[in-house]
């Protein structure tokens, strides 16, 4: 679908510019809610190929999650997240990629609203999606985030235990 293709870059040039093409609080005035990407990505039907069964990265709701994040808009980050991971009747997907990703995206946007606990959950979760399905480099990028921004908080040796883990996954 063309709008959809069209959200896809205007999001792509957002994260990939240097600089906003637009004060931060026009791009997020732009942005389309839940409904409207729903409405965008069901345009024939009760399924959507690019969100159920493609792939993560043409997803919608995870672009917009995307700009959401590089616009330190973690609640709005966690709607389009939980969207992206909804069922499939409501452009939803449950591939690994994508809910991989989204937990990692879940988990620094819980870290930035400084929720640690839940922040670690969401790490955890993605950490062990990766290993299940064997994604290491989306394993090592949500261990590394979550030693980052949660363990190495927490004293007590968290850290280092963060590091080991992150260590032995380098080593696979």
């Amino acid at each position: 679908d063309a709008v959809h293709a069209a959200w896809l870059g205007k999001c792509a040039h957002v994260l990939a510019a240097r600089d906003l093409p637009a004060p931060a609080a026009e791009v997020l005035a732009a942005l389309p809610s839940v409904p409207q990407l729903i409405d965008m990505s069901l345009p024939i039907g009760t399924w959507s190929w690019l969100h159920g069964g493609c792939n993560a990265f043409f997803n919608v709701f995870l672009a917009v999650a995307s700009v959401c994040e590089r616009l330190k808009q973690h609640e709005k980050v966690l709607l389009y997240t939980e969207a992206a991971m909804g069922p499939l009747a409501e452009a939803g997907s449950q591939l690994p990629c994508l809910v991989i990703l989204c937990w990692t995206m879940q988990g620094r946007a819980y870290a930035g609203l400084g929720r640690m606990t839940e922040a670690g959950r969401a790490f955890e979760r993605a950490v062990d999606e990766a290993h299940v399905y064997g994604l290491a480099l989306f394993e090592m990028q949500a261990l590394r985030d979550l030693k980052l921004l949660v363990l190495d908080g927490m004293g007590s040796g968290e850290g280092e235990h963060g590091s080991r883990r992150l260590g032995v996954a380098l080593r696979q």
